[in-house]
């Protein structure tokens, strides 16, 4: 995983944080993993948080597919949309879930004390 940018916390709006995790806008990172069009190659996918209406939004695009980047509410949700197409790809009959602040990085503890060290962040109410 690779960290591209941390991006900037939006304190001031409850969808953009919880008690566990604060979504910058702006958070970027790319990481490895199965492609969804080759079942035999891997590729870099590009994932980003960016400001919705009203609450955060999850982009997952991958190198081989820039025309169709993932776009969620949740970073589970874009993360479970790609395991489903990898697993189809690959003929495999495996779980589709997926832990979206893994895939994201939100749960790796450097990755959140850097997030916790942004500015507003002490200002988040539910985290």
């Amino acid at each position: 995983l690779v960290v591209l940018n941390l991006g900037r916390v939006i304190w001031d709006r409850d969808t953009f944080h919880n008690e566990r995790y604060i979504w910058p806008v702006g958070y970027t990172v790319q990481r490895e993993y199965y492609s969804m069009v080759d079942p035999h190659n891997d590729v870099i996918y590009t994932c980003w948080v960016s400001e919705g209406k009203d609450a955060p939004l999850f982009h997952i695009e991958a190198e081989d597919m820039p025309e169709s980047p993932i776009v969620a509410p949740t970073a589970t949700g874009a993360w479970t949309a790609v395991l489903r197409k990898v697993n189809q790809i690959r003929k495999r009959e495996h779980s589709n879930s997926a832990s979206g602040p893994d895939y994201f990085g939100f749960s790796h503890p450097t990755i959140a004390k850097m997030i916790q060290d942004l500015p507003g962040a002490d200002r988040c109410r539910s985290y």
